[in-house]
């Protein structure tokens, strides 16, 4: 067996193990909370979903494995659905232009009002200073 196939079955056996409970009818327990960002603020620059968040999420989707993180996920989530995907540098390109309003809470330093799995490690506009 390959490596990655390896490596694949041991993360999807974690992954059911952890759930097992979804076989049952009852769901995974929820993610807990991350810290404080700012939707659709990709580089950490404090203004939400300008033309520089949505390339550089771009960047990161065609080129996972670069080494250029996106430090929050929950801030490159830019439509709230849980997921990374093309549609969100697309709703932040939308807000940039046209001013739509595709882009989901909060646009100003707070929480995700919505539980998912991406989490939030760091979002420097937003930290707290002792």
């Amino acid at each position: 067996m390959k490596t990655n196939t390896i490596i694949l079955w041991i993360v999807a056996t974690i992954i059911a193990f952890l759930c097992w409970n979804w076989a049952r009818g009852e769901s995974c327990p929820p993610p807990k909370p991350d810290g404080d960002f700012i939707r659709g603020d990709v580089d950490g620059d404090g203004v939400a979903a300008c033309m520089s968040d949505a390339f550089r999420l771009v960047y990161f989707l065609l080129h996972p494995d670069s080494g250029h993180l996106v430090r929050c996920l929950d801030a490159a989530d830019a439509n709230d659905d849980g997921q990374l995907d093309i549609s969100d540098p697309i709703a932040m390109l939308r807000f940039s232009f046209f001013g739509d309003d595709t882009i989901a809470a909060p646009l100003t330093c707070g929480a995700d009002p919505t539980p998912d799995y991406l989490g939030c490690a760091d979002s420097p506009p937003c930290a707290v200073v002792d």
